[in-house]
C-alpha cells in the first residue's frame, strides 16, 4: 500500500497505469488484483489472470481510471497476490484522462500547480502507448501575427517573433508558400512574399524545430488588400 497527498488533483478524472509482471503467465486463474481508494471511493479491483500477461518476467501496464474525491488526505493503492505465482510491482504512473487531439491542444495544469518541471505526455490509439515524452512549452511573443500587404506592392517589412528558447540552429520544418522564416538566437524573423496573391485573407502557420525535436508553431494571418492608406494621428504637446 502506498499513499500520497494529491490535493491539486481533487475531482479531476485520472488514470493510474500500474506496471506489473509475473514469474509464470500460463495460469488461467487469478494471480493478482489491485484497487485504488480515491479519497472515499474505491475503484476496481482490476483482476488479473496469469494469461492476461503477454509474457512471463516482463513488465506490462494495466490501466485503472479513477477520480480523487478528497474525502481523505491520502490516495491509496492496494495490491493482492493470489496463488503461488510471484507478482512484482514496478511503478504506478498517474496521468489525466486521455483526450483526443486533432491538431493542437492547450494543456491545463491541474490546480494551476505548474512548478517549471515540464509537462509529460504519452500517446495512444486505445491499445498501445508510446513512451513518456516531454512536450515543449516554448514562450513566444507575440503568440500569433496578423500582417497587411497591398496587391502589386512590395512585401511588408520582416516580422520579429521573440523567444528565449530559440537558437540559430533551429530550422523551418513547415510553412506556407507565401511565408518564410529564419531563426537567430532569441528571435525568429518572418518574411512574407504575397506576389501573385489576390485580395483576401490567408491563414497559415510556420513551425521552427530544434535538433532535439523541440518546436514552436506561430499562427500567421495575411490580409491582402487592394490599397493601403496611411493615416497619422495628431501629436498634442502640453
Amino acid at each position: 500500500m502506498y499513499d500520497y497527498n494529491p490535493v491539486a488533483l481533487k475531482d479531476l478524472p485520472l488514470v493510474a497505469y500500474v506496471r506489473l509482471k509475473v514469474a509464470d503467465n500460463s495460469s488461467p486463474d487469478v494471480v493478482a488484483r489491485f484497487s485504488i481508494d480515491g479519497g472515499g471511493e474505491v475503484y476496481g479491483p482490476v483482476v488479473l489472470r496469469g494469461v492476461d500477461f503477454a509474457a512471463a518476467n516482463q513488465y506490462q501496464e494495466f490501466a485503472l481510471p479513477f477520480t480523487y474525491k478528497g474525502n481523505s488526505p491520502f490516495l491509496i493503492f492496494q495490491f493482492w497476490r493470489t496463488g503461488t505465482t510471484e507478482v512484482f510491482i514496478d511503478a504506478v504512473t498517474i496521468f489525466t484522462a486521455p483526450q483526443p487531439i486533432a491538431d493542437t491542444v492547450t494543456l491545463t495544469i491541474p490546480g494551476g500547480n505548474y512548478r517549471g518541471q515540464g509537462v509529460w505526455v504519452r500517446y495512444t490509439d486505445g491499445t498501445t502507448f508510446t513512451p513518456f515524452r516531454e512536450v515543449m512549452t516554448v514562450p513566444v511573443q507575440p503568440a500569433s501575427i496578423v500582417a497587411l500587404a497591398q496587391v502589386a506592392a512590395g512585401p511588408p517589412m520582416p516580422l520579429i517573433v521573440t523567444s528565449p528558447c530559440v537558437r540559430a540552429n533551429w530550422q523551418v520544418v513547415q510553412t506556407e508558400p507565401w511565408l518564410n522564416g529564419v531563426a537567430e538566437d532569441g528571435i525568429m524573423r518572418l518574411g512574407i512574399n504575397h506576389n501573385g496573391l489576390t485580395a483576401g485573407t490567408y491563414n497559415g502557420a510556420i513551425t521552427f524545430a530544434a535538433p532535439n525535436e523541440m518546436q514552436v508553431t506561430i499562427p500567421v494571418q495575411l490580409r491582402v488588400v487592394e490599397q493601403l492608406f496611411v493615416t497619422y494621428t495628431p501629436l498634442v504637446l502640453r
